[in-house]
């Protein structure tokens, strides 16, 4: 049996404009960060006799979500560091995001990261969430045994 928490996720994008922590502490909604790889690691072509190609894809994109509440103060760091990145080719794309998850062991590390678009912005009753978009060009990952040790 084990245990999963936000609280041992640590995290932060750093690029032109700053570092800013978007894991435990930055006010993230319930619905926390997602990492979503943009392609198939395998494409299968199927023969008319049944046999099969394999063709193993090398491209390591992905599609990084954060998802804050709307009051979260993260949300003026992010659309500052945005506002500063989209103003000259030379500073757009070349974030770098840290993710960590201590009781699991899973590391994760996301280079050439780009804002995809400002979030959509809802103000209704309930105060909601942003939901930040980012292209990354690169991800390298490993995931822990899912086992916390205590020490």
């Amino acid at each position: 049996m084990s245990t999963y928490s936000f609280q041992n996720i640590t995290a932060t994008i750093s690029g032109f404009g700053g570092s800013i922590k978007i894991g435990e502490g930055s006010g993230a909604a319930a619905e926390g960060l997602t990492i979503a790889m943009a392609n198939d690691k395998n494409v299968m072509l199927t023969g008319a006799d049944k046999h099969v190609a394999h063709s193993l894809i090398s491209n390591n994109a992905a599609l990084l979500t954060i998802r804050l509440l709307k009051t979260s103060a993260t949300n003026q760091e992010l659309s500052n560091m945005m506002n500063l990145q989209v103003q000259d080719a030379r500073t757009h794309g070349l974030n770098t995001v840290v993710l960590n998850d201590t009781a699991r062991g899973d590391f994760l590390t996301m280079f050439q990261v780009a804002f995809k678009k400002m979030p959509d912005l809802t103000y209704a009753t309930e105060a909601g969430m942003n939901e930040w978009a980012f292209d990354v060009a690169r991800i390298e990952s490993t995931l822990g045994p899912g086992t916390p040790e205590a020490n």
